[in-house]
Parts: C-alpha cells; structure tokens; sequence
C-alpha cells in the first residue's frame, strides 16, 4: 500500500510539472499555426510510442512469469536486441511517409513554417526510437518492481522539456520542446539500461518464435488504438476544419486528460499489474476470484477519485482556464474554446483510467485478440465518423464523438469481463453512478455560489480555493454520510489517525 502511494504521487508529480508545461506552450507559443504543426506532427509517432511501455508490460509480464528463472536473463537480452531493431525501422519508416505526407498531417503551410515542420518531424522520430527502447527496459524493470526508479525517470521528461522550452523558446520556438523530451529520452535510456544490472547477455541460447511475439505486438498496438491513435484521429479531422487553433485546443485539451487518468490510475494499474497477472493465471480458482475481486475496488476507487476531480474542474472551467492560461499568447477566445470542449475531455479521462485498469485484465488472461477486436472496433467507429462528418462540424464535436467512443470502449470490456467472472452487480453502477450525480449536484450549487456570491467580493484565484475546499468537504461529507462509501471513510480514518498521532 505505502508502495502504491509512493508511486502513485510521483505520477501526481509528473502530472503537475506537465501541467506546468502546458502553461509554458500557452503563454509562448499559444494556440496558433506553430502549436497546431506540434500536435499534429507529435499524434503519429505518439500511437506507437505514447503505448510502448504498456504494450511490453502487457505482453511480457504474463510471458516472464511462465519462464524459469535461468532461462529468464537470455530470454530479456533477445527481446531487446529484437526491440532495438523493430525500433530503428519504425523511426526511418516513420520519417519517411512523414516526410512524404507533410502537407496531408498539418495542413496547407506557408515556406516559413516547412523547415519547422520537418526538423520537428525528425526530432520527434528520433525521440520515438529512443521511447520504443526504453518502453521495454521499463517494463523489465516493473517487472522486477523497481517502480521508483522507472517513476523517477518519468519526471525527466517534464523536467528537460521545461528547462529546454524556457532557455531556447526564443530561439528555436515549438522545436525547443522536441528538444527536451529528446534529451531526456537519452537520459532515461541510461538509467533503464544501467539500473539494476538486469540487461545481460547470456551464454546459454533462447529459442524465441518471432512470428509470435510480433504477431502479440501488433494485436497489443491494435488493442492500445484508443489510448493513442484517438488523439491522432481527432488532429487530423480537427486540421481539415476551418478554424485556425483548433488542434491545438485539442491537444491541450488532450493534456488535460491525459492529467487526469495518469494521476487516477497509472500508479495503481503500474504497481497492481504483476500480481494481477499471477493471481489470473494461477490454477487455483480462490486465487483468480479474489484478483477479480481487487480489480473491482479499482475500479471503485479510481472512478470515484477521478469524477470528483472531473466533475469540480467541468464546472469551473472557465474560470480555472481563465486563471491558469489567459496570459502570453493565450487570449480570451483561446479561454473560450478551452472551457468549452475541456469538460468533454475530463470524462474521456476518466473513462482513460477506467481502462488503465480494465486492459490488465485482459492481458493477464491471455484475452489480446478479444481486446484488439473491441480496440479495433471503437477505432474504426471514431475513424469512420471523421469521413462521414468531416468539415460540417466543429472541433467540439470532434471531441464529443472521440468520448463516446471511449466510452463505447470501456461498455463492453467491462460487460465482456463480467461475462466471464462477476465482477459487478447492477447495484454496483447504480451505487457508483449515484455518487457521480451527488457530485455534479454539489459542484453545481458551488458554481452558482461562487458566480451570485463571491465573484463579487474577492479575487478570482480566492474564490477558486474557498469552493475548492468547500467541495472537498461537502463530497466527503455527504459521499460518507448518505451513500456510506467505505474507501473514503477509511482514506478519512487513516488521515485522523496520523493526525493524532503527530500532535498527541
């Protein structure tokens, strides 16, 4: 348990420092041309690279565990060799049809904005051969559990890529950003490789069946669609459209999300893996009953972290964007597009964290060719709606029809998995749906309080904090008082006991 707080609040970290870094691109860059080529230029590798670390948990975790221990060191040393190679051809392949559609991914652009764009292509797919790599050596490494060092690695990102952006904005714009992931990316990669002396070549010689393990990448890469390829879909329908900006309200909007479901769930779902593949895959019927059981207050909790947050930013969106981005570059129409299609992306970030969680499960019982085939399905759903609509509509409905879609995707993965265990009841949904409502009530009564009341008498960001904490203590109350939600009375009774504890 203190293991998964630890984690979970480095990622509560690196969610913060790359919120920071959205507030850095707003005020230098704001939503124009340049931040519109960067999104759109970032979404293609970002399929493949954005899921590597998960696709090779995934895959291996279920693999490593049925390998013998002496076998296991050569079998890690092949797989990357192979990694490495797949890597660098995915990179020059990637450049390549990049640099071959460049007009087709961001659009009509003036000859200022081309040499940008492709020095910015070719930064990003280098990046994308150095992520790919190091996706495997940190799934080793959660292997072996050693999360802190493959969570304190991720702050590098965040960390390089805000250093780089203040020192070379001026000089270099939007590439500056490229730069800092680049640069951490080969920091990471040394820290991965190096850390624990895992990676060493053996002796003894791994028959591995290649045709296998890339034929469960690619159905891994198919099941993995929603999480990655969703926001590349939504830049190029969103690009097509006639309003300059649009993509890159999206992607800030995408940021947000991505805030929200890394924060709710990836430190759970990193450090609860390993043993949820054991518990599924053992022989003993108890066992996978309980890990159905576990996975099932997951999802509780996550769901009721997550919408609490959700729901409290919906509400005030406008104001926090206001506070947050209205500065630099960013001006108050850029508040205006923000606030009106963020509150969409908070469900599509809960729904994200949902499946963080869901996925284990189906890796964990050999079920990748059922998942790809609901990932593949919702992909082509959200796919084929861009053809359809395409320009009539505008980039809100862009992010409308991509929440549906996910939210299609975590119906019938968890339908599918309660098919095969009881996970839930009915009454579980009613219970979890019924704190969703009593949560949208309270913020809303908040909303009014605030814009009637103390909108008038005090500063913005004050009145931000007091309906903030306000928030925070009437969802505890009435969620532990009429709903009686056992996670939080205990979360309440651990906060009390450490109290008492410091002052008596």
């Amino acid at each position: 348990m203190k293991k998964t707080f630890v984690i979970s609040l480095i990622f509560i970290v690196c969610g913060i420092l790359g919120f920071v870094c959205q507030l850095l691109y707003a005020y230098f860059f704001g939503s124009g041309k340049e931040m519109d080529i960067y999104f759109s230029l970032l979404s293609i590798p970002a399929i493949i690279t954005g899921a590597s670390g998960a696709v090779f948990s995934s895959l291996f975790f279920p693999i490593f565990a049925r390998i013998d221990s002496v076998e296991l060191d050569s079998y890690i040393w092949t797989i990357k060799e192979c990694v490495s190679k797949i890597a660098l051809l995915i990179a020059v392949v990637g450049f390549v049809i990049t640099y071959f559609n460049m007009d087709y991914i961001v659009g009509p652009i003036e000859k200022t904005y081309y040499n940008l764009s492709l020095l910015l292509a070719f930064l990003l797919w280098i990046n994308a051969y150095m992520s790919i790599v190091n996706g495997f050596l940190s799934s080793v490494q959660n292997y072996f559990k050693n999360f802190l060092i493959v969570s304190l690695s991720q702050l590098l990102v965040y960390i390089f890529i805000i250093l780089f952006v203040l020192i070379l904005h001026q000089v270099i714009g939007v590439n500056s950003i490229a730069f800092g992931m680049l640069f951490s990316a080969f920091i990471s990669y040394i820290v991965n490789r190096y850390y624990g002396n895992l990676f060493k070549k053996s002796q003894s010689y791994t028959k591995m069946d290649s045709f296998v393990v890339v034929q469960n990448i690619i159905l891994i890469i198919i099941s993995f669609f929603p999480f990655h390829s969703f926001a590349s879909i939504a830049y190029l329908w969103a690009g097509q459209l006639d309003y300059e900006g649009g993509v890159s309200l999206l992607g800030y909007s995408h940021s947000f999300c991505g805030f929200l479901s890394v924060a709710a769930s990836m430190g759970l779902s990193t450090v609860s893996f390993p043993d949820l593949a054991r518990s599924l895959s053992s022989k003993n019927k108890e066992i996978v009953n309980q890990g159905f059981i576990n996975f099932w207050k997951q999802i509780e909790a996550v769901v009721v972290f997550s919408t609490f947050v959700a729901v409290f930013a919906s509400v005030f969106a406008c104001p926090i964007i206001s506070v947050l981005f209205l500065r630099g570059e960013f001006d108050n129409e850029a508040v205006i597009g923000l606030s009106s299609v963020l509150p969409i992306y908070l469900v599509n970030g809960v729904l994200i964290a949902i499946m963080n969680l869901t996925r284990n499960v189906f890796y964990s019982l050999n079920k990748q060719k059922i998942f790809a085939v609901f990932s593949g399905l919702v992909t082509f759903i959200f796919f084929f709606s861009s053809i359809i609509f395409s320009t009539q509509v505008n980039y809100i409905f862009v992010g409308f029809v991509e929440t549906i879609s996910m939210g299609l995707f975590a119906l019938i993965s968890l339908f599918y998995i309660n098919s095969l265990a009881k996970v839930f009841w009915f009454k579980d949904i009613v219970k979890l749906l019924s704190q969703i409502v009593l949560l949208i009530l309270i913020a809303i009564f908040l909303y009014l309080f605030y814009k009637n009341i103390l909108n008038y008498y005090l500063n913005n960001i004050v009145c931000l904090l007091i309906s903030g904490v306000l928030y925070t203590v009437l969802a505890d109350l009435l969620l532990c008082k009429i709903l009686v939600n056992e996670m939080i009375l205990s979360v309440n009774e651990k906060i009390a006991h450490v109290i008492k504890s410091k002052l008596f």
